[in-house]
């Protein structure tokens, strides 16, 4: 009896021994919280997987996913980010702590070409330049960097130097590179190399502030447009959502919800008539692109720590497949900009000066047509006609307005263009395939296609100067001589490209199969290469609907 009181009497070891296991847990559980590795550990540790996973990119394909769980794992415990630091020469002086910097690609790997280098000096002088100086924005709010060929031809770096050297946030570097980011270790290098134009301690100072602030990074071709709030508006932004972001490894990519382009021939009229006023203004168009980022004013956004191996490694075309837009997230997103009152937000040149002739060659003009009885119904015709030339006329008040680009300037542009066409198209062909450029069939297939139009109206023009006209004057020869000069430069220019020739014909088999290959690939990403649809243009037929397959957008 004495035992069985004394069990009774005994607590349960078992409830004792089921504490002692949830004690035993707990104190693991706050030993190692306590033994846990600092931040200031923890960031070094990081930054040297980092470096590593530089180094060793190639090699191991599973160091980026591993540095992607890494910085997402990071993202969501929120993070501060850092106080922007003073920078040494003081320079650097943008209100709201971003570093801005707009890059210019110019004649890069095309050193001997002066007919076609001093074309795109004209376009760059007649749309690029309008629309920077017209920027809202301080000249100390952003910094515009121009990659120029190293080699470049004299009279073409001369006259493209005279145009910027006024600008006093505009730097000049005679480099290939292909518009490194800011934060490189290499720009101190640049630093030591050819700076043709500009202040090397701006560049400095812009790299030693990029260092513990927000980066934007602007691509802009050398004959495109913004308009002309564009740098304050993505600043303004940027600053609402990067700026204050608790993602450490955060970004934002911004490109243009509506675009205008010029296009250097109205498809309205026959190529060989394209001389006169109503024609060589040029015709205007307006797109609005769903899918794709089209050249031109494309921003890349980068959180304070963010580098480029954290943004994804797409082309403008295909990166809208992979990153969501900022409607459903504020994070690693992509965002339209909208032009304001204007609407467009970029203004692009299609010349054929361009590496990818994408919508440049003009298309047959529209066929009358006919109404039951058979005649053509004129009187829409003309009021089709009206509506056309109004929209037009809105669309110039908009260029000047909102991009600077005046259309007598315009003209003028075209002008000198007209006059040394022969020599740009021949050129533009021989520069074709070059390094970090795009080499496509179709491009040279334009080129070739365009070279038969202008022989053709230079064998009229020929034929009609050879007539006997018994009422001109003995002056009148001297007229006559001039209007032969193109189609004797024209004859000189086709024996040498013709010479030439075989080296175009013999890169035709692998250019056709890259672009079959790149086609390819958009067929498996689910881009037919378009994206774009075309506005409205008082009912007139878009000839230039037909988007060009297998183009590499950072290449055009």
């Amino acid at each position: 009896a004495k035992q069985s009181k004394a069990k009774q009497s005994m607590p349960s070891s078992r409830c004792n021994c089921e504490v002692s296991k949830r004690e035993i847990i707990l104190a693991i559980l706050i030993l190692v919280a306590y033994l846990a590795p600092s931040e200031l550990w923890h960031n070094d540790i990081l930054a040297g997987l980092r470096l590593e996973n530089r180094n060793d990119r190639g090699n191991d394909d599973n160091s980026d996913a591993m540095q992607k769980h890494i910085h997402e794992n990071e993202d969501t415990r929120g993070w501060k980010p850092p106080m922007p630091q003073t920078t040494l020469l003081g320079l650097y002086k943008n209100p709201r702590e971003i570093v801005h910097v707009i890059h210019t690609r110019f004649m890069q790997h095309q050193p001997h070409l002066d007919s076609l280098g001093m074309a795109r000096v004209e376009l760059f002088k007649t749309f690029t330049l309008p629309s920077i100086l017209k920027q809202s924005a301080s000249s100390e709010d952003f910094l515009w960097i121009v990659w120029m060929e190293p080699e470049l031809d004299a009279k073409v770096k001369q006259a493209f130097l005279q145009l910027v050297k006024p600008i006093p946030n505009c730097i000049v570097l005679g480099s290939n590179a292909k518009m490194p980011f800011i934060r490189a270790d290499f720009y101190d290098e640049l630093l030591e190399s050819r700076i043709y134009s500009g202040n090397a301690d701006l560049l400095q100072d812009y790299h030693e502030a990029s260092l513990s602030r927000i980066v934007l990074h602007t691509e802009l071709d050398a004959d495109d447009a913004i308009f002309y709030d564009f740098v304050r508006s993505i600043q303004r932004d940027a600053a609402k959502t990067l700026k204050h972001s608790n993602y450490k490894y955060d970004f934002r990519l911004w490109c243009a919800k509506k675009r205008l382009e010029w296009n250097y021939y109205d498809p309205r009229f026959d190529v060989v008539v394209q001389t006169n006023w109503t024609t060589a203004v040029g015709y205007i168009q307006s797109y609005e692109s769903k899918k794709e980022c089209p050249p031109g004013g494309y921003t890349k956004g980068f959180g304070v720590v963010t580098d480029t191996t954290d943004l994804p490694s797409l082309g403008r075309y295909v990166v809208h497949t992979k990153t969501p837009t900022c409607d459903f997230t504020a994070h690693k997103c992509i965002d339209r900009i909208y032009g304001g009152a204007s609407e467009y937000a970029v203004l692009r040149a299609r010349t054929p000066t361009a590496h990818g002739m994408t919508d440049v060659m003009p298309k047959q003009k529209k066929t009358n047509k006919n109404n039951a009885d058979g005649d053509s119904d004129e009187q829409d015709e003309k009021e089709l006609a009206k509506q056309q030339e109004q929209q037009q006329q809105d669309y110039w008040t908009k260029f000047h307005k909102h991009f600077g680009v005046n259309q007598t300037q315009v003209v003028q542009c075209r002008e000198v263009l007209e006059k040394d066409m022969v020599n740009i198209i021949l050129q533009n062909l021989e520069g074709q395939c070059k390094d970090g450029f795009s080499c496509k069939h179709s491009t040279k297939d334009h080129l070739k296609e365009l070279k038969k139009e202008y022989k053709q109206g230079d064998k009229q023009s020929e034929e009609e100067n050879q007539q006997p006209k018994s009422s001109q004057a003995a002056g009148g020869d001297a007229d006559a001589d001039d209007d032969n000069d193109r189609s004797h430069d024209w004859n000189d220019a086709i024996v040498n490209e013709e010479e030439d020739s075989s080296v175009l014909d013999s890169q035709n088999d692998n250019d056709k199969n890259n672009e079959e290959d790149e086609e390819g690939n958009n067929e498996e990403n689910g881009d037919e290469g378009g994206g774009d649809t075309k506005i409205d243009n008082g009912g007139a037929v878009n000839p230039y609907m037909e988007e060009e397959e297998g183009v590499d957008p950072d290449n055009e």
